[in-house]
């Protein structure tokens, strides 16, 4: 019923996403568990390698004048009466400004607290394995319902077997350009501990095994694991703060933050130059988040 509805939503937003039946899943992915009955299918779904994106980004930022700074850890942040903002960093430099964005990811919580606003962004770690080198399997990457119903619908996971609940594992499976699979992932809830474990790395290459039995065959040559920004509610952060005029926290992308970057950057510009405010963004504001008489 999730997928149903998820699917739904997508067309409603003009997205071709649709349900197959089995015989046209088979086609698509002969591979797969028997187990399986149905499919979304989405033949604009695309991925990218976000390493080059990153630098694309960066790129291009320098060419309109952005300037980078690295290993700078900010300790402060306060705001004047005069209304600027003084931002100082790990190696005695202090930065006067009139606005701030704060875009910390999983530490976006502690750079707010520095001015006394609350952004509850925890960190939620994905651990996956990747693969030697193998011929393609199947036409498209794959994804569990489960890695869908685990992030918008989490109480629904009841019948989740122990290594499920215990790891908020779900299936992912994508074809690298280096023809390597990244396969996952994990979602724990560890704080800013990045270390893979055994158990992680077992219980990925059990359920690959479950989804894909042919993965018996082929050899991971290295895991790895990252931090996700997850928000209480599951959803980012995104707007001006009412308590701190001209501070914004932009953060709790979780697994999407490369995805979203581009329309979330077009929309911060707009609210930093322009003043644009959509009403739609209400429900992201970290506005959301204030405690009455706090």
């Amino acid at each position: 019923e999730v997928m149903e509805d998820f699917v739904r939503q997508q067309r409603s937003y003009g997205l071709e996403v649709d349900l197959i039946d089995e015989k046209e899943m088979r086609k698509r992915q002969p591979y797969i568990s028997s187990r399986f009955i149905a499919s979304t299918y989405c033949p604009t779904d695309s991925q990218v390698y976000p390493f080059s994106v990153m630098h694309s980004f960066e790129q291009m930022g320098k060419e309109e004048g952005m300037c980078i700074l690295r290993h700078r850890r900010v300790i402060g942040l306060q705001k004047d009466g005069n209304g600027d903002f003084t931002v100082t960093t790990s190696t005695g430099e202090k930065f006067v400004c009139e606005q701030v964005v704060n875009a910390a990811g999983a530490w976006a919580g502690s750079i707010a607290e520095c001015l006394g606003e609350c952004v509850p962004v925890v960190p939620k770690r994905g651990q996956i394995i990747i693969t030697e080198k193998i011929p393609p399997v199947g036409k498209e990457n794959l994804w569990s319902a489960r890695y869908l119903v685990t992030k918008l619908n989490p109480e629904m996971m009841n019948d989740s077997s122990d290594e499920e609940q215990r790891s908020g594992l779900a299936f992912a499976f994508t074809r690298s350009h280096g023809n390597s699979y990244l396969i996952g992932s994990t979602r724990e809830y560890v704080g800013f501990d990045k270390r893979t474990t055994f158990e992680g790395i077992r219980d990925i290459v059990r359920q690959a095994v479950s989804f894909v039995p042919v993965m018996k065959k082929v050899n991971f040559i290295r895991a790895m694991a990252g931090l996700r920004p997850s928000t209480p509610d599951g959803k980012m952060i995104l707007g001006e703060h009412d308590r701190v005029r001209n501070f914004f926290t932009v953060a709790g992308h979780e697994g999407d933050g490369i995805a979203l970057a581009p329309i979330t950057g077009r929309i911060v510009s707009d609210l930093l130059c322009g003043g644009k405010n959509d009403r739609a963004l209400q429900e992201l504001s970290p506005n959301r988040f204030n405690i009455p008489g706090r």
